[in-house]
């Protein structure tokens, strides 16, 4: 596969600290008694597509379940291949990977992959259950254009029957007429992705030319709807994952990104008890309006009247995409999970942002040698190398990326106390999950920069910077 990298990423990344390593995804729906999640897709090292996912045995005996596995192909809904996964037992309360390899079948015209159970896990009636979907075109062809991190930090509980918010990101280097498609996931990914979102609603969303001031207006005449399979409204899960159909803009140069939807609780959630994931502390600019009626049209709204800033708050928030897609085929995929120091927290706002990730990112796209690469930050502030680890959905939907920035360590060793063999068996937990699912990913291990440790702490501390150094695989 031609747009595959090994080192040259790395090589550009040449720092003291790191040590290169060679080398939809969620909770997803349940059939009695079996839940699977983490429903991801990688490339071996001869190029054959390999999709994998986890299982969870909520009944009370061991089983070993089925499932059947269908590839097909998005433009026409054509059926590839089927395969069917048996064998492997998941113990009560237990959880199990499964994968399977595809020949050859990377490169097919947007391929989606299908997961339905099969036998003892099918539904009363004797039908398959469908669990999960995950759209393999749209991953390998829609790449992050930002470094602002969106993950979901919180669930917050409505005050009112719905709202609509208004989020601004500026694109790294992607201006003029861009395609774009925005992905969502309904789950909590500060628990490390397991822990899923109620249900809601997605009344209209629209992408629009934010301006030069990203002020809770848009330019007067450039927005344009964003679809779901067609439809201007969708009804969202719990815990599922999804992307937006593709919308076309044409965005001036140094111009932000406008993205905004109205959401509401779906029954029997109300604003009350209703438990929607938020991005908090990102370094997006976020509006919202809340809004006690039945009309529609706040999304669509080009002025700034009954916006309210809500990412000035301490912490900001904002329900907002977990990715900014636009379309780059061919494009060659870095992505960093870690902490606050990842994400960005405490530097100043505003467009221009000075946190590593991003000047990593400007500095790659001044480079003509390195501008077909984009960059994810997936960062979540708070977070602790052990919540990867779980393999929900936060590191799930990195696993499709060409190299994988592993930068966990502050929070576990000086907030949360945990010792050094603790934070090693967390961290080679998420190398052996990324690479079993993505064997051709490369894995880049920061070290554990300096902080206020404990005299305990800074004896981990060294340890697990020992650890990493002195290992080119875990």
């Amino acid at each position: 596969m031609k747009s595959r990298f090994k080192r040259s990423l790395a090589a550009a990344l040449v720092l003291s600290m790191i040590l290169s390593l060679a080398a939809s995804p969620g909770l997803a729906a349940a059939a009695e008694g079996v839940e699977v999640y983490a429903l991801s897709y990688g490339v071996t090292a001869d190029d054959t597509l390999r999709i994998s996912f986890n299982a969870v045995n909520r009944s009370a005996s061991d089983a070993e379940p089925a499932f059947v596995l269908e590839l097909s192909s998005g433009v026409d809904g054509e059926i590839i291949e089927t395969k069917t996964l048996r064998g492997q037992t998941v113990d009560a309360g237990g959880d199990s990977l499964f994968y399977t390899d595809f020949d050859g079948l990377y490169e097919a015209d947007e391929p989606v992959a299908r997961l339905y159970t099969q036998g003892e896990y099918d539904d009363p009636e004797g039908n398959p259950v469908p669990l999960d979907t995950l759209d393999i075109g749209v991953w390998r062809d829609y790449v992050s254009a930002t470094t602002v991190s969106t993950a979901n930090h919180a669930t917050t509980q409505f005050n009112a029957e719905q709202y609509t918010f208004r989020t601004y990101v500026k694109p790294v280097q992607d201006y003029g007429e861009q395609a774009w498609r925005f992905f969502f996931s309904n789950n909590l990914d500060f628990l490390g992705g397991v822990d899923p979102g109620t249900p809601f609603r997605i009344t209209e969303a629209f992408l629009a030319d934010g301006g030069a001031d990203a002020d809770g207006s848009v330019v007067a005449g450039s927005s344009v709807r964003v679809t779901y399979d067609g439809e201007n409204a969708r009804d969202v899960a719990a815990g599922e994952r999804f992307w937006s159909d593709e919308a076309v803009l044409d965005l001036p140069e140094d111009h932000w990104l406008c993205f905004t939807w109205t959401i509401q609780p779906l029954a029997p959630y109300t604003m009350d008890n209703a438990n929607i994931p938020i991005a908090s502390e990102s370094y997006a600019k976020s509006y919202a309006i809340a809004i006690n009626d039945d009309i529609d049209g706040y999304a669509s709204q080009e002025t700034s009247v009954g916006f309210t800033v809500v990412y000035d708050e301490n912490p900001g928030w904002g329900i907002m995409p977990n990715l900014f897609g636009v379309r780059k085929p061919g494009a060659r995929r870095l992505s960093f999970l870690g902490d606050s120091i990842t994400q960005g927290v405490g530097t100043p706002k505003g467009g221009d942002e000075n946190y590593w990730v991003a000047k990593v990112a400007r500095g790659l796209a001044e480079d003509p040698a390195t501008q077909d690469i984009a960059v994810y930050n997936a960062a979540l502030s708070g977070s602790r190398g052990f919540e990867a680890a779980y393999d929900g959905a936060w590191l799930a939907r990195l696993k499709q990326e060409d190299e994988i920035t592993l930068v966990h360590g502050v929070n576990d060793l000086g907030w949360y106390g945990r010792p050094a063999a603790d934070v090693i068996e967390s961290i080679t937990k998420m190398v052996r999950s990324v690479r079993r699912a993505n064997p051709s990913a490369a894995i880049t291990l920061f070290t554990v920069p300096a902080f206020s440790f404990s005299e305990e702490a800074q004896d981990d501390w060294r340890e697990v910077n020992q650890w990493k150094i002195g290992r080119a695989h875990v």
